[in-house]
């Protein structure tokens, strides 16, 4: 009898520890807040603990999701719609899901949700009045910010024991806060906390994200050198962007995928895939210097500058073709005064600022180009075609074409595919016009009205199927009527 009550009193301490555990992995949603101010709405939701969540938009009506997992809403937890969110509802999913969901007005875009200590905050974006109801408006521009090292990985260390992973995520956090409040950015941060990330899975968060811009940050040093300091950044080196090269084929080789920055890559011409690969790269690395000799710049006005250039190098981070990638050595821990200065606030944020600046007057003069799925367009040579006279054709020049092809004359061969933005003529049919769907909308009934059949549309926009959605643009003929070209 006492064995049989020792093991009562053991089942209920483990399900009372089991019960505790549970609890504690559960985050709480305390509070929430619509805020509205010049057209830009805010949902502000403060937790026990910032859960993990994936957001996402539905249409017909238009309504913005998002899903936090292991959350449950404390009682009279409510909020009334404001601004560009006319609702908002609550839901129960399986494994204790969490669901919110934003009912938006006309013309709202949804830019995406940020990560504020125990907050997340889901941003909302009115359309100018003068503008159409329901246009579409510009996509977020996607910044990455990745603090190195963390958890297990501390990095360098400073003469007072202060670690690189502590000092680059204070900085880290501080340009992800400036950039969350900076209109029509969406901040991404590989890490909000000491732990480990590894080097692969900071770039697939970039991918995952869809990132414009990516900035690794962290701190240097020069052991056996106490007097080096500065600052500078780095961008891929040439090695580095052959590699990248060779894993982004790789990737087409043994992968379904094969769009990558809305760009359909093809599923048998590895030559083709070879020279879209490399024109993004080169692309990229060349928008990577820009965006590093302006973050250099503002270093300069707080600190030495260890280089005045951005720097070379083959660091792992920096290898994704399709993302703008810097990595910034902010100062060096191996310098005294460095290293005590990097111990306050007040130097961290000046670094913060440097980088955030750097970042947004990059943007400011180079907005990044979010190409559409038919972007760029291929074409395959005919007997009599001169790169003169499809230059024309796509109201571009023949020395862009030359450079985006890597061609060494102008003269063609039959068969020969090329690169050429803005052509739609493709194969010699009417030239075709961009048609986006509208509800109610069927594959056939737009066949139908510009005069063409379902499987020559399917062919025409590469579909798998012929369910379509709202919103969605397809290459189409002129309908029968129309009169010249729009």
């Amino acid at each position: 009898m006492n064995r049989f009550l020792c093991y009562r009193r053991a089942w209920l301490v483990l399900l009372l520890l089991l019960w505790s555990a549970a609890a504690a992995a559960t985050a709480t949603l305390q509070h929430v807040v619509v805020h509205h101010d010049s057209g830009h709405t805010r949902v502000i939701m403060r937790f026990s603990k910032t859960p993990a969540f994936n957001d996402f938009v539905l249409s017909s009506p238009v309504r913005a999701v998002i899903d936090m997992n292991a959350t449950r809403r404390a009682k009279h937890t409510a909020a009334k719609g404001e601004g560009a969110v006319r609702d908002v509802r609550w839901g129960r999913r399986a494994h204790g899901t969490l669901r919110a969901v934003f009912d938006l007005a006309p013309g709202t875009h949804f830019a995406g949700v940020t990560r504020h200590g125990r907050e997340l905050v889901a941003r909302f974006d009115r359309g100018e009045s003068s503008g159409s109801a329901g246009a579409p408006s510009r996509p977020p521009i996607v910044v990455v910010i990745d603090p190195g090292h963390g958890g297990k990985d501390p990095g360098t260390s400073g003469p007072h024991g202060l670690r690189e992973k502590t000092v680059v995520l204070s900085i880290g956090r501080m340009v992800y806060d400036k950039l969350a409040d900076t209109p029509g950015i969406k901040p991404v941060l590989t890490r909000h906390d000491d732990h480990f990330v590894t080097l692969a899975d900071r770039v697939a968060i970039a991918q995952h994200q869809h990132a414009d811009v990516f900035v690794s940050i962290h701190a240097n040093a020069s052991p056996g050198h106490p007097d080096v300091d500065g600052g500078t950044c780095y961008e891929l080196s040439e090695h580095g962007a052959s590699n990248a090269e060779a894993a982004q084929l790789a990737h087409f080789e043994n992968s379904r995928d094969r769009e990558v920055a809305g760009v359909r890559f093809s599923s048998d011409d590895m030559a083709l895939n070879t020279v879209l690969t490399q024109m993004f790269q080169s692309q990229s690395i060349n928008a990577a210097d820009r965006l590093a000799q302006r973050i250099i710049h503002h270093f300069g006005q707080i600190e030495p500058l260890y280089h005045a250039k951005p720097l070379r190098a083959n660091f792992e981070v920096l290898r994704d073709p399709m993302v703008v990638s810097v990595l910034c050595e902010t100062a060096f821990l191996s310098n005294p005064t460095q290293a005590e200065k990097l111990h306050g606030h007040a130097f961290r944020a000046q670094l913060a600022n440097a980088i955030y600046e750097g970042i947004v007057g990059y943007l400011k003069h180079n907005p990044p180009m979010h190409p559409s799925p038919t972007s760029p367009e291929i074409y395959i040579a005919k007997q009599d075609d001169t790169l003169d006279g499809i230059a024309a054709r796509a109201g571009t020049t023949p020395a862009l074409l030359m450079a985006i092809n890597d061609l060494g004359s102008r003269r063609l061969e039959p068969g020969q595919r090329l690169i050429v933005p803005g052509l739609d003529d493709q194969d010699g049919k009417a030239r075709l016009k961009r048609y986006k769907v509208q509800k109610g909308d069927t594959l056939y009934s737009i066949a139908t009205a510009h005069d063409e059949t379902v499987a020559a549309l399917k062919s025409d926009n590469a579909l798998d199927s012929t369910r379509l959605r709202v919103g969605q643009v397809l290459r189409v003929p002129p309908a029968p009527n129309a009169h010249g070209d729009s």
